[in-house]
């Protein structure tokens, strides 16, 4: 169902299930996401936003059934054993409206992401391109209060730790649109 032209998601409509897109990620430590929304509470966005975590199956949308998506990741989790994500190599990537933290791509999560994308795809609509795969946390997206210049500048000082370790996938839905909705844990899946 994946078009040949992605279209961005912000202004989607929500589906039968109450959410209008969704991603799969792996949480970031507790210790990182309070950093993160501390920054975050400085430079206030009416951009939805997931706290800080590693984006492993990008934005779909229009799924046929939920419970099948469930049940994927399920069966993806249970056949993937916990693991390691390092910052070693990684580097913040910014652009006039937002910022990532980019960590190299290895075995693991390449293997988790490529088994969401494979199960994934045929039930669902894509939203952004899946491939290459880039591991990236997001630091902020589409900041628009003031400017990218302020709020890059207190992730300059930012300790990222030496990494985050994998231990659950979580499915994150959209519910309404970019500006003003709201993003919500649908489930965590533990990892094997």
């Amino acid at each position: 169902m994946t078009p040949t032209m992605p279209l961005r998601a912000d202004n989607e409509p929500n589906d039968r299930f109450g959410y209008s897109c969704y991603v799969i990620a792996i949480p970031a430590s507790e210790s990182l996401i309070d950093a993160q929304q501390a920054i975050w509470r400085r430079f206030p966005s009416d951009r939805a936003a997931i706290p800080a975590h590693m984006t492993v199956k990008g934005t779909f949308v229009q799924i046929t059934d939920l419970e099948e998506v469930l049940g994927i990741m399920r069966s993806v989790a249970s056949e993937t054993p916990k693991f390691w994500i390092s910052f070693d190599g990684a580097e913040e990537v910014w652009s006039e409206k937002g910022g990532i933290l980019k960590a190299l791509v290895f075995p693991q999560i390449q293997q988790l992401h490529d088994a969401l994308v494979r199960h994934i795809s045929p039930i669902s609509e894509l939203r952004y391109p899946d491939d290459p795969y880039w591991a990236h946390m997001s630091l902020t997206s589409k900041y628009e209060s003031g400017g990218i210049q302020e709020i890059r500048a207190a992730f300059e000082d930012f300790d990222w730790g030496s990494g985050i370790q994998a231990e659950s996938i979580n499915l994150f839905g959209r519910v309404d649109h970019a500006i003003g909705g709201e993003w919500k844990l649908i489930e965590s899946v533990p990892l094997s």
